[in-house]
């Protein structure tokens, strides 16, 4: 578990690089928790360069209250096929 924002982003990308990489030939979305959505735009923001500098590609959407309960607010997830 992350502390702070920059940590669980870093950890994030870290297990999104372990797993191999999101296939960007396939649909990927990002989704948060809660009410705003600025943490997620912050993360969006912050790994540009991971989405190849083109943030109008990124499909997002506001989690349901199953996954915010367990998450809380402000919580971020990335949904993505790994590479082959």
């Amino acid at each position: 578990k992350g502390r702070g924002n920059k940590q669980a982003n870093n950890l994030m990308n870290q297990e999104v690089e372990k797993s191999g990489g999101i296939d960007f030939t396939k649909p990927f979305v990002i989704g948060y928790t809660g009410a705003d959505s600025t943490l997620m735009q912050e993360y969006i923001k912050d790994n540009l360069d991971m989405w190849g500098g083109d943030a109008s590609k990124i499909h997002t959407a506001q989690l349901g209250s199953v996954v915010g309960t367990h998450a809380g607010p402000g919580a971020v997830a990335i949904g993505y096929f790994v590479k082959k």
